[in-house]
């Protein structure tokens, strides 16, 4: 028997919840400018969200892949140039296995 739409939501979340629960809300402190370039690429993602003038940006997690995703967005705007350098050349030097 095949599950409909809403059926496999919620069996998707139920999967997730134990994952989900270990996830910590945090509040980050971001240039306001930086904020609407985080609200938009959230968009271009899927990741549902909201912000509003002198409110804000709020989005709903609801995956790992979600939370990694707006992990790495927030990364990039509040590290510094040398951890993002030096990021990026841990990136060059992982050897992948297959």
């Amino acid at each position: 028997m095949r599950a409909t739409q809403s059926e496999s939501a919620i069996a998707d979340k139920e999967a997730l919840q134990p994952v989900l629960e270990g996830l910590e809300i945090e509040v980050l402190a971001i240039e306001q400018t930086d904020r609407w370039s985080i609200y938009h690429r959230l968009q271009e993602l899927g990741i549902p969200c909201n912000c509003a003038i002198a409110q804000p940006l709020e989005a709903r997690i609801d995956s790992p892949t979600a939370a990694l995703q707006l992990w790495s967005i927030a990364h990039r705007y509040r590290a510094s140039q040398n951890e993002l350098r030096d990021f990026l050349e841990d990136c060059w030097q992982t050897r992948i296995r297959v």
